[in-house]
């Protein structure tokens, strides 16, 4: 969504599903928005991001230098699905 400042608002949903056969444990998940938005485009991340179950978002992630790790810790039981937010 613009904003009035003539920004944009993107909201980001990542699914992350287990397809093996056996329990994933310690999950992470990074995401580097540099090498999404690379210079001279700027970007910030809009407060923390959420996830559902059992994955635990990194309320510090900025997407960017060494804090890309979007999701610090989880698992995912076979099958399971949970899925990552961030603006």
């Amino acid at each position: 969504a613009r904003q009035t400042n003539g920004s944009y608002n993107v909201t980001y949903s990542i699914s992350v599903r287990n397809y093996g056969n056996s329990e994933l444990s310690n999950v992470q998940i990074s995401d580097d928005l540099g090498a999404t938005f690379p210079s001279p485009a700027q970007f910030t991340v809009v407060g923390a991001p959420s996830a559902t179950g059992s994955l635990t978002a990194n309320s510090a992630f900025t997407g960017t230098g060494s804090n890309t790790n979007l999701v610090t810790n989880g698992r995912l039981a076979v099958g399971e699905s949970q899925t990552v937010t961030f603006t």
